[in-house]
């Protein structure tokens, strides 16, 4: 793992790189914050005090615990709801990092493609539907999703990146 204090190496020193979909290689937050209100618009679900902003930083899961649901069944809906609209609609707002197609096609280009993969808590259907519609690299079987169900709490891309790396 690289961070800011650890000593510079060449990228042929290191075996893999590995990124984060939401927030590294892609700005999904006004996306889903759009996205959010669409949903409980259309349910006509009262969204409070709570900042639709804050809510993309959270994963689908965790809305129960953010915002308030009249029963499980209507958060049911709401996550349909968020689901269909995301998926037909809202995922064209998502934006690409700067610099975050180059830095994937170049590192494929100089290790190989299987040594370049990406983690995400999101549905694996959504982010492949961004990252071919932001005209990222195809990344055939280097994408691993946790499946964008589980709570953020559950850190599943954790457990995800050490089955990965055993």
């Amino acid at each position: 793992m690289l961070s800011a204090g650890a000593p510079r190496r060449s990228v042929r020193e290191v075996g893999a790189f590995g990124f984060d979909l939401d927030g590294t290689l892609v700005d999904s937050t006004s996306a889903i914050a759009i996205t959010v209100a669409a949903a409980a618009s259309a349910l006509s679900i009262d969204l409070g005090h709570v900042n639709a902003e804050y809510l993309a930083t959270l994963s689908l899961g965790d809305y129960r615990g953010a915002i308030e649901f009249a029963s499980a069944d209507q958060f049911a809906r709401f996550q349909a709801a968020f689901i269909e609209r995301f998926d037909s609609e809202f995922f064209r707002l998502v934006k690409v990092q700067p610099g975050a197609i180059e830095v994937v096609s170049r590192l494929r280009e100089r290790l190989g493609e299987q040594s370049v993969f990406i983690l995400t808590n999101r549905r694996e259907a959504s982010a492949k539907q961004i990252l071919e519609h932001l005209g990222f690299p195809q990344l055939p079987d280097r994408l691993w999703s946790s499946g964008g169900r589980e709570s953020a709490r559950d850190n599943r891309k954790a457990a995800l990146l050490k089955g990965i790396l055993n």
